[in-house]
């Protein structure tokens, strides 16, 4: 049986926590994951519809992410799912995915002739800009992904 942990409020690790192979449901309104450390969990799944952020940490997914119709920001943090397998990232389309600013990303290791898909997005008060990004390599790899927010003529390309 997978051992469970339900969280409703922030997340502060402070290296105590090791991931095994449980299973962490963060179901409370909007969240942090803090902590002092790197935090790994196995399987993380966001529930609630609300925003989970990484404070100041960088975090990493040994199995499966599953975003169901949430957003992950990540700030200028890192969170890196560690699986190769497809369906490493489970969401809803137009719904769940990862937003980042600066240097963060969502990072994933892949296999080569393999397609994976990267739910990014970026939202303000008005606007949910949901952009997959699809990638298939020819070797095995970790690629990074992030949603620039800007509109195309912010470097002068024309908007079609």
């Amino acid at each position: 049986m997978q051992p469970q942990y339900q969280v409703q409020s922030t997340w502060n690790n402070n290296s105590i926590f090791i991931a095994g192979n449980s299973q962490t449901n963060l179901f409370g309104g909007n969240q942090l994951i803090a902590g002092c450390e790197v935090i790994s969990y196995y399987d993380l799944d966001l529930t609630g519809n609300v925003i989970k952020e990484l404070d100041g940490v960088y975090t990493r997914i040994l199995n499966k992410l599953n975003l169901t119709i949430n957003e992950l920001a990540t700030n200028e943090q890192k969170a890196c799912v560690n699986s190769d397998a497809e369906d490493a990232i489970l969401y809803i389309v137009d719904s769940g995915f990862v937003s980042s600013t600066g240097n963060g990303r969502l990072v994933r290791k892949t296999i080569a002739g393999l397609a994976y898909i990267y739910p990014l997005g970026q939202q303000d008060l008005q606007t949910t800009h949901y952009r997959p990004l699809l990638i298939a390599t020819d070797n095995n790899n970790t690629i990074e992904g992030r949603q620039l927010n800007r509109r195309t003529d912010f470097w002068a390309y024309p908007i079609r």
